[in-house]
């Protein structure tokens, strides 16, 4: 064998190897566009369910105000309202904040999120009581969002969140 035929030998497999990290590098970089498509996906779809949430909001408070700007005072039922933060590592705290206990309270990540995801065993939350979960993002996980769902006065209710950010204390 002399020296051409090594070299174009060598060259072949150059070409190959060339090849094959190009090869992945697309479909690395495909799959990748995939997920930051479904992560802005999920945060669009919150940020929607939020504003109308919001919205909501606005027009019962107006619908309460007649013709003048007078508030009512002391006729408002107690509600439930939820607090979430990181505490440490992958363990993070959700608080009723509200006045209302919280009845058969459950809380779930979003189906195919590929979000590593320990649910706690909740049944009701009182006012004031929290509970701890464990979560933790993935270099997959296309939504971070977490859905609270629970009773109040006989009445099926929900919230989503995403998971807040790691507090990073030096």
């Amino acid at each position: 064998m002399d020296w051409a035929t090594i070299a174009d030998i060598a060259t072949t497999v150059g070409t190959f190897v060339a090849l094959a990290g190009v090869i992945t590098s697309v479909v690395i970089n495909v799959r990748s566009e995939q997920a930051t498509a479904m992560r802005s996906e999920a945060a669009a779809r919150l940020a929607d369910a939020n504003t109308r949430r919001a919205i909501e909001a606005l027009e019962r408070i107006a619908d309460r105000i007649p013709g003048a700007m007078t508030i009512s005072s002391g006729n408002a039922r107690p509600k439930v309202a939820w607090a979430m933060r990181h505490q440490e590592g992958d363990l993070y705290i959700l608080e009723n904040v509200g006045d209302a206990p919280a009845q058969q309270t459950s809380i779930e990540s979003a189906p195919g999120s590929n979000l590593r995801f320990e649910p706690p065993a909740v049944a009701d939350v009182e006012p004031g009581e929290s509970v701890t979960f464990r979560a933790a993002l993935r270099l997959t996980t296309s939504d971070s969002a977490l859905t609270i769902s629970w009773q109040e006065n006989g009445e099926a209710r929900q919230w989503q969140y995403p998971l807040p950010p790691i507090s990073r204390l030096a």
